[in-house]
């Protein structure tokens, strides 16, 4: 099961200019079909219909949408900010496509929102850092597979971590992007190599050290 994190820069999701592209990205990411809704967990379940779902957002106090999709075990969840968390939204997909052309939408999500960071992960991932003894006390909760962030807003000294001897010659890369910047530990769910392994443990003590 994969899991996109996408966090947004904003205090609540109140204004339509946000929702509905929002809601309209999650319906359009690469393996996801939006088939229902629901506001509230109050499981009353609506078939998914981008305007009427943008308006039962912003006109039923909602603090949190699920939207179920077609596949089985498909599903998103937006926070709105309602309770003081920071608007969220999650993605998980069963069935996912590559990382990469997940990822490949991200300039234009970038753009069109106030997204100010991404995240790609996988259970099968963090099992594999747990076998490492890549726990969380190590990462800091640096579980993703891939990570962005909007330009300005990503960890101090990043690309400086990033290019250490350590991570030479592993799949950890940081790709440059005109909004954001994009932050691989690895394209599959698994540590390749030892050098990998030891790669990512400087890259995960070093950013929570510049955080």
């Amino acid at each position: 099961m994969l899991e996109l994190i996408w966090r947004l820069r904003l205090p609540t999701l109140d204004d339509e200019s946000v929702v509905l592209p929002l809601i309209s990205a999650i319906a359009q990411t690469p393996g996801f079909s939006a088939g229902s809704y629901d506001l509230n967990q109050k499981e009353q379940w609506r078939s998914f219909e981008l305007e009427r779902a943008v308006v039962d957002a912003l006109t039923q106090r909602t603090q949190l949408m699920r939207i179920r999709g077609d596949e089985s075990g498909a599903m998103a969840m937006i926070a709105f900010g309602k309770r003081e968390e920071q608007p969220t939204a999650i993605i998980r997909l069963p069935d996912p496509p590559e990382l990469t052309e997940l990822v490949s939408g991200w300039p234009e999500l970038y753009e069109d929102l106030p997204v100010e960071s991404t995240v790609i992960s996988d259970a099968t991932w963090r099992h594999a850092l747990q076998s490492a003894g890549l726990a969380t006390e190590i990462t800091g909760g640096l579980l993703g597979m891939v990570f962005g962030w909007r330009r300005g807003t990503e960890p101090r000294e990043l690309a400086e971590i990033v290019s250490h001897d350590s991570v030479v010659d592993t799949p950890i890369r940081l790709d440059r992007e005109s909004n954001h910047l994009v932050l691989w530990l690895s394209e599959t769910p698994e540590i390749s190599s030892d050098a990998h392994q030891k790669g990512l443990e400087h890259v995960a003590r070093r950013l929570i050290r510049s955080s």
